[in-house]
């Protein structure tokens, strides 16, 4: 009850920053419109829907990579960081809350991209919801787990956003570009082991090349992406507490 309240807090916070700035939520409102437009201009089989699929698909990992970066970087402008660790919640609940409350938040605007895409290329897309929403969470457990790496070296370090601005922006060629086209080797084989990619391809596979959904929850692809986001959860917030370990002791918590 505790963490569903908590989560409730987070979901109207982000609702009440819509309202608070709105020059935010028309920059949304606008992206929503320029995807619309790509979409409807894109071919509406083969690499034009698949590419459709990734540019929708890359907002919601955004909001993973960036949440631990951007709490911290918020808390610490607004002097509340140090009074997060006096309270009952620990900052990685809190991150986490806000990435689980932002992935809900944006996830009716992936549900209107990719609604346009799936119906296009004549299929409904209603069956597909509930698969969508958990691709989404699932996808994001592990994008926030490298999101608390980045973080962490924002507890240290300061002034690193570039950082996950960084990560994000590389992100978008991976969204617009097939699979079988990405680089050899051992970095063409870690672009396709991270959740975004992983995810992004079952996104494919069930409303482009029509996989059913029972088929596609229980494939193999899918038991790799759970324990794949699940690992790189665990990995990310050993890192964090280890970071805000240290900088604990050196006196960093509370400093952008």
């Amino acid at each position: 009850m505790v963490f569903l309240v908590e989560l409730w807090v987070e979901l109207r916070r982000g609702l009440r920053s819509y309202i608070s700035y709105p020059l935010q939520a028309l920059g949304e409102i606008i992206a929503l419109m320029l995807a619309f437009a790509f979409i409807n201009n894109s071919q509406s089989e083969g690499s034009g829907a698949g590419t459709a699929v990734g540019f929708a698909v890359v907002f919601i990992a955004f909001v993973g990579l960036q949440a631990a970066n951007k709490v911290v970087k918020d808390e610490s402008d607004a002097g509340t960081l140090e009074q997060l660790y006096l309270a009952c919640s620990s900052l990685p609940r809190v991150i986490f809350l806000r990435t689980l409350a932002d992935t809900l938040r944006l996830i009716p605007i992936l549900f209107g991209m990719l609604a346009v895409t799936v119906n296009s290329i004549g299929t409904s897309f209603a069956s597909w919801v509930g698969p969508v929403i958990l691709l989404s969470l699932v996808m994001n457990t592990g994008m926030l787990g490298i999101g608390l790496i980045i973080g962490a070296i924002a507890l240290l370090f300061k002034r690193v956003g570039f950082l996950a601005n960084l990560a994000s922006i590389s992100l978008l060629p991976l969204a617009l570009t097939p699979v079988d086209k990405f680089p050899g080797g051992p970095a063409g084989d870690l672009l396709k082991a991270i959740p975004f990619t992983l995810a992004l391809n079952i996104f494919r596979d069930l409303l482009i090349e029509f996989e059913g959904v029972r088929s596609t929850l229980i494939s193999s692809s899918m038991a790799f992406l759970l324990v794949n986001s699940v690992v790189s959860f665990l990995v990310g917030m050993v890192a964090f507490r280890v970071a805000e370990r240290i900088a604990r002791d050196r006196g960093l918590i509370g400093k952008y």
